[in-house]
Formats: C-alpha cells, sequence, structure tokens
C-alpha cells in the first residue's frame, strides 16, 4: 500500500479512529498492591503496527514509539496514551514501569498468562470514540508482540482517498 502513488501512508491496527478500542482489558502496574483480576481497572487494547502514530499524526510526548525491532521474542513493550499517564502515573514516570495484562490468544474465550509489558512511551490522546474530548486510558502494543484475528488499515493521502481505493 505503501508504493501506491498518491500514498503518504499506511498502517496497520485492530480498531480504527472514532470506533474506539479493540479490546478492553484489565491491568496491574507491576509493584503496586495485588488486586483480584476480576476487580481489576481496565483500559483500552490496540495492536497496531509502528507506523500507526505516525500515519494518523499521533505525536510521542515522552520516550519512543513502537518500532520495528518490536518483535515476537524481543522484550514486550507498550505504549500509552496521555489518559492512561494522568490518571495511573501522576507525579511519576510511567516510562520502564510494566503493566501486566494477560495475553489474547485468538480464536480462544479464554485469557493466556500475564504478560509483563513495559511502558517504553507515551503519546497525545487518539480520539477514539469521539469528538467530546472523553479519552479512555489507552494501551497500544506492537501487532507483532500481541497478534489480533483481525486488522484495519489507515491510510495517509496526498490526494484525493477515493481515488486510490482501486489500486489499494
Amino acid at each position: 500500500i505503501n508504493a501506491v502513488p498518491g500514498v503518504m501512508g499506511a498502517a496497520s491496527g485492530n480498531g480504527l479512529p472514532f470506533e474506539g478500542f479493540s479490546n478492553g482489558m484489565p491491568f496491574l502496574i507491576a509493584g503496586r498492591d495485588q488486586v483480584d483480576r476480576a476487580n481489576r481497572q481496565a483500559c483500552g487494547f490496540k495492536n497496531v503496527d509502528p507506523n500507526y502514530f505516525k500515519v494518523l499524526g499521533i505525536q510521542i510526548t515522552k520516550g519512543r514509539g513502537l518500532t520495528d525491532r518490536d518483535v515476537k521474542g524481543a522484550p514486550p513493550v507498550a505504549v500509552i496514551n496521555t489518559s492512561m499517564a494522568k490518571r495511573f502515573f501522576e507525579n511519576q514516570d510511567p516510562i520502564g514501569q510494566h503493566l501486566l495484562i494477560q495475553e489474547i490468544i485468538p480464536g480462544k474465550p479464554q485469557l493466556g498468562p500475564e504478560i509483563p509489558w513495559e511502558i517504553v512511551g507515551v503519546i497525545a490522546d487518539e480520539r477514539t470514540s469521539s469528538l467530546d474530548g472523553t479519552v479512555r486510558p489507552g494501551v497500544y502494543v506492537p501487532s507483532e508482540q500481541g497478534p489480533s484475528p483481525f486488522v484495519n488499515i489507515v491510510v495517509r493521502s496526498a490526494v484525493e482517498p477515493t481515488s486510490l481505493s482501486k489500486s489499494i
């Protein structure tokens, strides 16, 4: 898709802007009081490729974004949105902290073991559901490290988007 004339960038994710987060996941911040899984706070959870933030024009405000080195077998990393940072890491630096979130196993109704996702960056809030300013705390993980059974493509174009549909 990136090679199609008129395309400035393309990225994939399992949820689109304004369509909410694809998943809501209970989490625990490592090193804090243990909370039973059934009673944990929840956050939005998206699997995205490394270009997602750039293509959508979402600013990285602290740390780094996701990269091509964040693959299966590498340490699991996550980027959180500003709402998540403000709500759960007030007066703390979230970079380097770990979120314990159970693995999503495609095709199975139950969750797998907890994954210690290391927070490597904070992004500006993505508009996930409305224009009224309401933003849910959210976590973004690399698609390579947290596969999803479905994917959406976002495209930034330099031309009328409908003119690209056949080529894409």
